[in-house]
């Protein structure tokens, strides 16, 4: 909800550094770290489709949809590939590495490096795309 207020030079801002936590992290070994920071990128980003959605619907029906009971990540994720926002290719890959997130997060695993790694490389991939739909870098 923070980043969702947040102007888009600020939320590329806030989303770097944890892209930066995630590279840190990764070169330190403390991979559980390095997989939170670079989850939350991937998120923000999954937020951000889902909110472009609900553009234009009244305020009672983006609350509803918004609510986390009514539409968890797994949902959301579904609703973006159906709707061509994310391609078949990223929605397997998020539903491979949510279930490394869940792993991680509530049974306390321990990612791969690969897996963290090709997190690390996507998160890159998501920040550059906010940056190429900055409204100076579209001019230059």
């Amino acid at each position: 909800d923070t980043l969702r207020r947040l102007s888009a030079k600020d939320r590329v801002a806030t989303l770097s550094v944890a892209l930066l936590k995630t590279f840190t992290y990764l070169m330190m070994g403390d991979l559980r770290e390095a997989f939170v920071n670079g989850w939350a990128v991937v998120e923000y980003h999954i937020t951000m489709l889902w909110e472009s959605l609900l553009e234009g619907l009244d305020s009672e029906r983006k609350k509803k949809l918004r609510d986390s009971n009514y539409m968890n990540l797994d949902r959301i994720i579904e609703v973006l590939n159906l709707f061509n926002k994310i391609d078949d290719e990223t929605y397997r890959w998020l539903l491979r590495l949510k279930k490394t997130r869940n792993k991680v997060i509530h049974e306390l695993k321990e990612p791969s490096k690969n897996e963290v790694e090709e997190l690390y490389e996507k998160t890159s991939e998501i920040i550059l795309h906010l940056i190429e739909q900055q409204p100076q870098h579209k001019q230059q």
